[in-house]
Protein backbone atom coordinates (compact mmCIF):
# COMPACT_ATOMS: atom_id res chain seq x y z
CA UNK A 1 0.00 0.00 0.00
CA UNK A 2 3.02 2.30 0.46
CA UNK A 3 3.62 2.46 -3.31
CA UNK A 4 0.70 4.63 -4.50
CA UNK A 5 0.83 6.69 -1.31
CA UNK A 6 4.54 7.34 -1.18
CA UNK A 7 4.05 11.07 -1.83
CA UNK A 8 1.80 11.47 1.25
CA UNK A 9 3.17 12.22 4.74
CA UNK A 10 4.10 9.14 6.75
CA UNK A 11 1.19 9.47 9.23
CA UNK A 12 -1.28 9.44 6.32
CA UNK A 13 0.40 6.37 4.84
CA UNK A 14 0.26 4.63 8.22
CA UNK A 15 -3.44 5.43 8.62
CA UNK A 16 -4.23 3.76 5.28
CA UNK A 17 -2.83 0.38 6.31
CA UNK A 18 -5.28 -2.37 7.39
CA UNK A 19 -3.54 -2.79 10.74
CA UNK A 20 -3.77 0.94 11.34
CA UNK A 21 -7.49 0.94 10.60
CA UNK A 22 -7.92 -1.90 13.08
CA UNK A 23 -5.97 0.12 15.65
CA UNK A 24 -8.29 3.09 15.18
CA UNK A 25 -11.35 0.87 15.49
CA UNK A 26 -10.12 -0.52 18.77
CA UNK A 27 -9.29 2.97 20.01
CA UNK A 28 -12.90 3.95 19.33
CA UNK A 29 -13.76 1.30 21.88
CA UNK A 30 -11.99 3.21 24.63
CA UNK A 31 -13.76 6.41 23.57
CA UNK A 32 -17.07 4.58 23.88
CA UNK A 33 -16.12 3.30 27.34
CA UNK A 34 -15.24 6.77 28.56
CA UNK A 35 -18.50 8.07 27.09
CA UNK A 36 -20.38 5.49 29.14
CA UNK A 37 -18.66 6.73 32.27
CA UNK A 38 -19.58 10.31 31.46
CA UNK A 39 -23.27 9.74 30.78
CA UNK A 40 -23.90 7.26 33.60
CA UNK A 41 -25.10 9.12 36.71
CA UNK A 42 -23.91 6.42 39.12
CA UNK A 43 -20.27 6.84 38.10
CA UNK A 44 -20.11 10.29 36.52
CA UNK A 45 -16.40 11.08 36.49
CA UNK A 46 -16.82 14.61 35.18
CA UNK A 47 -19.38 16.03 37.56
CA UNK A 48 -18.41 14.28 40.80
CA UNK A 49 -15.17 13.89 42.71
CA UNK A 50 -15.89 10.39 43.97
CA UNK A 51 -14.09 8.76 41.06
CA UNK A 52 -11.00 10.99 41.24
CA UNK A 53 -9.90 10.13 44.76
CA UNK A 54 -6.31 9.26 43.88
CA UNK A 55 -5.76 12.30 41.70
CA UNK A 56 -7.27 14.55 44.37
CA UNK A 57 -4.76 13.21 46.88
CA UNK A 58 -2.01 14.15 44.38
CA UNK A 59 -3.69 17.53 43.88
CA UNK A 60 -3.89 18.29 47.60
CA UNK A 61 -0.34 17.07 48.20
CA UNK A 62 0.90 19.33 45.39
CA UNK A 63 -0.86 22.34 46.94
CA UNK A 64 0.75 21.60 50.31
CA UNK A 65 4.12 21.21 48.59
CA UNK A 66 3.71 24.47 46.66
CA UNK A 67 2.78 26.36 49.84
CA UNK A 68 5.75 24.83 51.71
CA UNK A 69 3.62 22.78 54.09
CA UNK A 70 4.13 19.14 55.10
CA UNK A 71 2.44 17.21 52.31
CA UNK A 72 2.91 13.93 54.23
CA UNK A 73 0.95 15.09 57.28
CA UNK A 74 -2.51 13.61 56.78
CA UNK A 75 -4.08 16.10 59.20
CA UNK A 76 -2.97 19.03 57.03
CA UNK A 77 -4.21 17.25 53.95
CA UNK A 78 -7.64 16.65 55.52
CA UNK A 79 -7.83 20.28 56.62
CA UNK A 80 -7.06 21.44 53.08
CA UNK A 81 -9.67 19.05 51.71
CA UNK A 82 -12.30 20.51 54.00
CA UNK A 83 -11.25 24.05 53.10
CA UNK A 84 -11.75 23.32 49.40
CA UNK A 85 -15.06 21.59 50.12
CA UNK A 86 -14.05 18.28 48.56
CA UNK A 87 -16.02 15.16 49.46
CA UNK A 88 -13.84 12.05 49.23
CA UNK A 89 -12.08 9.57 51.50
CA UNK A 90 -8.48 10.59 52.11
CA UNK A 91 -7.44 7.05 53.10
CA UNK A 92 -3.69 6.81 53.59
CA UNK A 93 -3.06 10.36 52.39
CA UNK A 94 -0.14 11.37 50.19
CA UNK A 95 2.47 8.59 50.40
CA UNK A 96 4.40 9.22 47.18
CA UNK A 97 7.82 10.77 46.54
CA UNK A 98 7.92 14.57 46.62
CA UNK A 99 8.69 14.69 42.89
CA UNK A 100 5.11 13.62 42.16
CA UNK A 101 3.83 16.72 43.97
CA UNK A 102 6.24 18.83 41.92
CA UNK A 103 5.03 17.10 38.75
CA UNK A 104 1.34 17.75 39.54
CA UNK A 105 1.92 21.30 40.84
CA UNK A 106 1.06 23.12 37.56
CA UNK A 107 -2.45 21.65 37.71
CA UNK A 108 -3.00 23.17 41.16
CA UNK A 109 -3.33 26.61 39.57
CA UNK A 110 -6.54 25.36 37.94
CA UNK A 111 -9.91 24.93 39.67
CA UNK A 112 -10.41 21.44 41.03
CA UNK A 113 -12.86 20.20 38.41
CA UNK A 114 -10.82 21.71 35.56
CA UNK A 115 -7.69 20.05 36.94
CA UNK A 116 -9.48 16.67 37.09
CA UNK A 117 -10.67 17.00 33.50
CA UNK A 118 -7.21 18.08 32.33
CA UNK A 119 -5.64 15.09 34.07
CA UNK A 120 -8.12 12.72 32.40
CA UNK A 121 -7.35 14.29 29.02
CA UNK A 122 -3.60 13.87 29.55
CA UNK A 123 -4.10 10.21 30.42
CA UNK A 124 -6.24 9.58 27.34
CA UNK A 125 -3.61 11.19 25.11
CA UNK A 126 -0.87 9.06 26.69
CA UNK A 127 -2.97 5.93 26.25
CA UNK A 128 -3.65 6.76 22.60
CA UNK A 129 0.06 7.37 21.98
CA UNK A 130 0.96 4.03 23.57
CA UNK A 131 -1.59 2.32 21.34
CA UNK A 132 -0.15 4.04 18.27
CA UNK A 133 3.43 2.99 18.97
CA UNK A 134 2.40 -0.52 19.97
CA UNK A 135 0.44 -0.77 16.73
CA UNK A 136 3.48 0.26 14.71
CA UNK A 137 5.60 -2.23 16.63
CA UNK A 138 3.30 -5.16 15.92
CA UNK A 139 2.38 -4.48 12.29
CA UNK A 140 4.14 -7.70 11.25
CA UNK A 141 1.36 -9.72 12.88
CA UNK A 142 -1.47 -10.99 10.74
CA UNK A 143 -4.52 -8.67 10.74
CA UNK A 144 -6.71 -10.96 12.84
CA UNK A 145 -4.11 -11.49 15.54
CA UNK A 146 -3.15 -7.83 15.39
CA UNK A 147 -6.76 -6.78 15.94
CA UNK A 148 -7.06 -9.12 18.92
CA UNK A 149 -3.85 -7.79 20.49
CA UNK A 150 -4.97 -4.18 20.09
CA UNK A 151 -8.46 -5.00 21.35
CA UNK A 152 -6.95 -6.46 24.51
CA UNK A 153 -4.66 -3.46 24.90
CA UNK A 154 -7.45 -0.91 24.59
CA UNK A 155 -10.02 -2.69 26.72
CA UNK A 156 -8.42 -4.32 29.75
CA UNK A 157 -10.46 -3.27 32.82
CA UNK A 158 -7.80 -2.08 35.30
CA UNK A 159 -6.96 0.86 33.07
CA UNK A 160 -10.51 2.12 33.38
CA UNK A 161 -10.18 1.92 37.12
CA UNK A 162 -7.10 4.10 36.67
CA UNK A 163 -9.04 6.50 34.46
CA UNK A 164 -11.85 6.77 36.97
CA UNK A 165 -9.74 7.31 40.08
CA UNK A 166 -7.13 9.42 38.30
CA UNK A 167 -4.17 7.23 39.22
CA UNK A 168 -0.63 7.84 38.01
CA UNK A 169 -0.25 4.27 36.68
CA UNK A 170 -0.95 5.10 33.04
CA UNK A 171 1.96 7.54 33.04
CA UNK A 172 4.08 4.87 34.74
CA UNK A 173 3.15 2.48 31.91
CA UNK A 174 4.32 5.07 29.40
CA UNK A 175 7.63 5.48 31.20
CA UNK A 176 8.10 1.69 31.23
CA UNK A 177 7.50 1.58 27.49
CA UNK A 178 10.02 4.39 26.92
CA UNK A 179 12.48 2.61 29.21
CA UNK A 180 12.22 -0.63 27.21
CA UNK A 181 12.31 1.36 23.94
CA UNK A 182 15.55 3.03 25.05
CA UNK A 183 17.11 -0.34 25.85
CA UNK A 184 16.01 -1.71 22.47
CA UNK A 185 17.51 1.33 20.70
CA UNK A 186 20.76 0.81 22.65
CA UNK A 187 20.39 4.06 24.60
CA UNK A 188 20.88 2.79 28.16
CA UNK A 189 21.63 6.24 29.59
CA UNK A 190 18.26 7.49 28.40
CA UNK A 191 16.60 4.34 29.74
CA UNK A 192 18.10 5.03 33.16
CA UNK A 193 16.66 8.55 33.11
CA UNK A 194 13.16 7.29 32.25
CA UNK A 195 13.44 4.67 34.98
CA UNK A 196 14.45 7.26 37.55
CA UNK A 197 11.49 9.49 36.62
CA UNK A 198 9.12 6.54 37.04
CA UNK A 199 10.71 5.72 40.40
CA UNK A 200 10.34 9.25 41.74
CA UNK A 201 6.70 9.32 40.70
CA UNK A 202 5.91 5.99 42.37
CA UNK A 203 8.43 4.04 44.42
CA UNK A 204 8.12 0.46 43.17
CA UNK A 205 9.68 0.98 39.66
CA UNK A 206 13.03 1.11 41.49
CA UNK A 207 13.00 -2.69 41.40
CA UNK A 208 14.05 -2.47 37.74
CA UNK A 209 17.25 -0.83 38.96
CA UNK A 210 18.00 -4.03 40.86
CA UNK A 211 17.43 -5.93 37.63
CA UNK A 212 19.94 -3.67 35.83
CA UNK A 213 22.48 -4.15 38.62
CA UNK A 214 22.19 -7.93 38.46
CA UNK A 215 22.70 -7.80 34.70
CA UNK A 216 25.65 -5.41 35.16
CA UNK A 217 24.11 -2.84 32.83
CA UNK A 218 26.01 -0.03 34.45
CA UNK A 219 25.04 2.60 31.89
CA UNK A 220 21.40 2.20 32.92
CA UNK A 221 22.45 2.52 36.56
CA UNK A 222 24.58 5.56 35.75
CA UNK A 223 21.72 7.29 33.92
CA UNK A 224 19.47 6.54 36.88
CA UNK A 225 21.91 7.84 39.50
CA UNK A 226 22.79 10.99 37.54
CA UNK A 227 19.09 11.87 37.45
CA UNK A 228 18.59 11.44 41.20
CA UNK A 229 20.11 14.77 42.35
CA UNK A 230 17.92 16.64 39.88
CA UNK A 231 14.72 14.78 40.75
CA UNK A 232 15.35 15.19 44.48
CA UNK A 233 16.83 18.67 44.43
CA UNK A 234 14.26 20.54 42.33
CA UNK A 235 11.28 19.73 44.61
CA UNK A 236 13.39 20.63 47.68
CA UNK A 237 14.03 24.11 46.31
CA UNK A 238 10.37 24.96 46.95
CA UNK A 239 9.86 22.90 50.10
CA UNK A 240 11.54 22.01 53.38
CA UNK A 241 14.13 19.28 53.79
CA UNK A 242 12.40 18.40 57.07
CA UNK A 243 9.32 17.33 55.12
CA UNK A 244 11.51 15.27 52.80
CA UNK A 245 13.14 13.62 55.83
CA UNK A 246 9.68 13.05 57.35
CA UNK A 247 8.86 10.85 54.35
CA UNK A 248 11.79 8.51 55.03
CA UNK A 249 11.35 8.61 58.79
CA UNK A 250 7.60 8.10 59.12
CA UNK A 251 6.19 6.83 55.82
CA UNK A 252 8.57 4.23 54.36
CA UNK A 253 9.38 2.39 57.64
CA UNK A 254 5.78 2.47 58.85
CA UNK A 255 5.07 -1.03 57.57
CA UNK A 256 6.46 -2.18 60.93
CA UNK A 257 3.82 -0.16 62.74
CA UNK A 258 0.96 -1.93 64.49
CA UNK A 259 -1.50 0.64 63.20
CA UNK A 260 -4.13 -0.27 60.65
CA UNK A 261 -2.25 0.60 57.43
CA UNK A 262 -5.34 1.30 55.34
CA UNK A 263 -7.12 3.96 57.36
CA UNK A 264 -4.03 5.90 58.49
CA UNK A 265 -1.09 7.61 56.91
CA UNK A 266 1.23 4.90 58.20
CA UNK A 267 2.15 2.58 55.36
CA UNK A 268 3.65 3.01 51.94
CA UNK A 269 2.42 -0.52 51.27
CA UNK A 270 -1.15 0.32 52.18
CA UNK A 271 -2.32 -0.96 48.81
CA UNK A 272 -1.99 -4.57 50.01
CA UNK A 273 -4.30 -3.89 52.92
CA UNK A 274 -7.16 -3.62 50.42
CA UNK A 275 -6.97 -7.38 50.07
CA UNK A 276 -7.55 -8.21 53.71
CA UNK A 277 -9.11 -5.18 55.40
CA UNK A 278 -12.75 -4.18 55.30
CA UNK A 279 -13.34 -1.93 52.31
CA UNK A 280 -15.07 -2.01 48.96
CA UNK A 281 -12.30 -4.25 47.62
CA UNK A 282 -12.15 -6.98 50.25
CA UNK A 283 -14.33 -9.45 52.08
CA UNK A 284 -14.67 -8.78 55.84
CA UNK A 285 -14.51 -12.51 56.57
CA UNK A 286 -10.97 -12.55 55.18
CA UNK A 287 -9.69 -9.82 57.50
CA UNK A 288 -6.40 -10.75 59.16
CA UNK A 289 -4.33 -9.39 62.02
CA UNK A 290 -1.45 -7.01 61.43
CA UNK A 291 1.26 -9.67 61.82
CA UNK A 292 -0.28 -11.86 59.13
CA UNK A 293 -0.57 -8.79 56.95
CA UNK A 294 3.16 -8.10 57.40
CA UNK A 295 4.03 -11.67 56.39
CA UNK A 296 1.89 -11.43 53.26
CA UNK A 297 3.33 -8.03 52.34
CA UNK A 298 6.93 -9.12 52.62
CA UNK A 299 6.06 -12.36 50.85
CA UNK A 300 4.92 -10.37 47.83
CA UNK A 301 8.07 -8.24 47.97
CA UNK A 302 10.34 -11.30 48.16
CA UNK A 303 8.37 -12.94 45.36
CA UNK A 304 8.99 -9.90 43.17
CA UNK A 305 12.71 -9.90 43.92
CA UNK A 306 12.78 -13.65 43.23
CA UNK A 307 11.27 -13.11 39.79
CA UNK A 308 13.97 -10.57 38.96
CA UNK A 309 16.81 -12.79 40.16
CA UNK A 310 15.29 -15.84 38.46
CA UNK A 311 14.92 -14.04 35.14
CA UNK A 312 18.45 -12.66 35.35
CA UNK A 313 20.31 -15.90 35.99
CA UNK A 314 18.08 -18.37 34.12
CA UNK A 315 17.66 -16.24 30.99
CA UNK A 316 20.90 -14.26 30.94
CA UNK A 317 21.73 -15.64 27.48
CA UNK A 318 18.31 -14.78 26.07
CA UNK A 319 17.45 -11.07 26.50
CA UNK A 320 14.02 -11.52 24.91
CA UNK A 321 12.94 -14.02 27.55
CA UNK A 322 14.32 -11.75 30.26
CA UNK A 323 12.17 -8.87 29.01
CA UNK A 324 9.14 -11.18 28.93
CA UNK A 325 9.70 -12.17 32.55
CA UNK A 326 10.10 -8.55 33.56
CA UNK A 327 6.82 -7.66 31.87
CA UNK A 328 5.04 -10.50 33.62
CA UNK A 329 6.47 -9.34 36.93
CA UNK A 330 5.39 -5.79 36.13
CA UNK A 331 1.86 -7.00 35.47
CA UNK A 332 1.68 -8.61 38.90
CA UNK A 333 3.03 -5.59 40.75
CA UNK A 334 0.78 -3.13 38.95
CA UNK A 335 -2.22 -5.33 39.67
CA UNK A 336 -1.59 -5.75 43.39
CA UNK A 337 -0.75 -2.05 43.70
CA UNK A 338 -4.11 -1.17 42.21
CA UNK A 339 -7.59 -1.96 43.41
CA UNK A 340 -7.62 -5.69 43.89
CA UNK A 341 -8.98 -8.19 46.35
CA UNK A 342 -8.28 -11.68 47.63
CA UNK A 343 -9.98 -13.39 44.70
CA UNK A 344 -7.90 -11.52 42.12
CA UNK A 345 -4.65 -11.53 44.09
CA UNK A 346 -4.22 -15.27 44.61
CA UNK A 347 -4.94 -16.45 41.03
CA UNK A 348 -2.80 -13.62 39.68
CA UNK A 349 0.23 -14.85 41.62
CA UNK A 350 -0.43 -18.43 40.46
CA UNK A 351 -0.88 -17.34 36.85
CA UNK A 352 2.32 -15.30 37.05
CA UNK A 353 4.25 -18.35 38.24
CA UNK A 354 2.76 -20.33 35.38
CA UNK A 355 3.78 -17.68 32.84
CA UNK A 356 7.31 -17.56 34.24
CA UNK A 357 7.68 -21.31 33.80
CA UNK A 358 6.15 -21.12 30.34
CA UNK A 359 8.37 -18.33 29.10
CA UNK A 360 11.49 -19.87 30.61
CA UNK A 361 11.23 -23.44 29.36
CA UNK A 362 9.05 -23.17 26.26
CA UNK A 363 9.53 -21.39 22.97
CA UNK A 364 7.67 -18.26 21.93
CA UNK A 365 7.28 -16.99 18.39
CA UNK A 366 5.72 -13.56 18.14
CA UNK A 367 7.48 -10.48 19.41
CA UNK A 368 4.19 -9.23 20.84
CA UNK A 369 3.48 -12.36 22.90
CA UNK A 370 4.99 -10.87 26.05
CA UNK A 371 2.74 -7.83 25.79
CA UNK A 372 -0.28 -10.05 25.16
CA UNK A 373 0.44 -12.19 28.20
CA UNK A 374 0.88 -9.10 30.35
CA UNK A 375 -2.66 -7.98 29.63
CA UNK A 376 -4.06 -11.51 29.74
CA UNK A 377 -2.77 -11.57 33.29
CA UNK A 378 -5.35 -8.94 34.13
CA UNK A 379 -8.12 -10.58 32.14
CA UNK A 380 -7.66 -13.92 33.83
CA UNK A 381 -7.59 -12.25 37.23
CA UNK A 382 -10.83 -10.51 36.27
CA UNK A 383 -12.33 -13.81 35.14
CA UNK A 384 -11.54 -15.42 38.51
CA UNK A 385 -12.44 -12.29 40.44
CA UNK A 386 -16.13 -11.64 39.74
CA UNK A 387 -16.66 -9.81 43.01
CA UNK A 388 -19.62 -7.92 44.35
CA UNK A 389 -18.14 -4.73 42.91
CA UNK A 390 -18.27 -6.09 39.37
CA UNK A 391 -21.75 -7.48 39.89
CA UNK A 392 -22.93 -4.10 41.16
CA UNK A 393 -21.48 -2.57 38.03
CA UNK A 394 -23.38 -5.15 35.98
CA UNK A 395 -26.68 -4.14 37.53
CA UNK A 396 -26.02 -0.40 37.41
CA UNK A 397 -24.57 -0.29 33.90
CA UNK A 398 -25.57 -3.52 32.06
CA UNK A 399 -23.80 -2.72 28.78
CA UNK A 400 -20.58 -1.76 30.59
CA UNK A 401 -20.68 -4.91 32.71
CA UNK A 402 -21.21 -6.96 29.55
CA UNK A 403 -18.10 -5.39 27.99
CA UNK A 404 -16.03 -6.28 31.06
CA UNK A 405 -17.17 -9.89 31.00
CA UNK A 406 -16.91 -10.33 27.22
CA UNK A 407 -13.38 -8.91 27.22
CA UNK A 408 -12.42 -11.28 30.03
CA UNK A 409 -13.78 -14.33 28.22
CA UNK A 410 -12.10 -13.26 24.98
CA UNK A 411 -8.75 -12.96 26.74
CA UNK A 412 -9.21 -16.35 28.36
CA UNK A 413 -10.11 -17.92 25.01
CA UNK A 414 -7.03 -16.45 23.39
CA UNK A 415 -4.86 -17.81 26.21
CA UNK A 416 -6.30 -21.29 25.60
CA UNK A 417 -5.34 -21.03 21.93
CA UNK A 418 -1.78 -20.08 22.87
CA UNK A 419 -1.58 -22.98 25.34
CA UNK A 420 -2.69 -25.44 22.66
CA UNK A 421 -0.10 -24.01 20.29
CA UNK A 422 2.57 -24.51 22.94
CA UNK A 423 1.53 -28.13 23.45
CA UNK A 424 1.70 -28.92 19.73
CA UNK A 425 4.83 -26.74 19.38
CA UNK A 426 3.41 -24.65 16.56
CA UNK A 427 2.71 -20.94 16.36
CA UNK A 428 -1.00 -20.04 16.57
CA UNK A 429 -1.04 -18.93 12.92
CA UNK A 430 0.11 -22.42 11.84
CA UNK A 431 -2.70 -24.23 13.63
CA UNK A 432 -5.09 -24.22 10.68
CA UNK A 433 -6.84 -20.94 11.41
CA UNK A 434 -6.46 -18.07 8.98
CA UNK A 435 -7.54 -15.71 11.71
CA UNK A 436 -4.29 -16.30 13.58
Amino acid sequence: MDGPLHFFPKPIVWLCKPTSILTLLTFLFIVFRIYLLIVTPQINIWGAHAFANDFLSYYLGAILWRTQQNLYDVTQLVALKDTLGLQFLVGQGFVYPMFLAFFIAPLTFLPVLTAVRTWYLINVIIYAALGYFLGKKLTSLKPGLFFLVMFIFFTFPPLFGNFGSGQINILIFALYFTYLWSIEKQKPWLGGIFLSIATFLKVYPAAFLLCALLKKRMRIVAGFLLSVPLLVGIPLIFNSFDHFFYYFKNILPAIQSDADPYFTNQSVNAFLSRIFYSSDYSLPLLSVDINTFKVITWGVILFSVGVIVFSTFCCRHDPKKTVMLELVWLGTIVLVSGKSNFWTFVPTVLITLFLIIRFTFLLTWQKGLAVISLFLLYYQALFFGLTDKLMRLWWQVPHLGFLYLSAGFLGLLFEVVILISLIVKRPPREMGSRFF
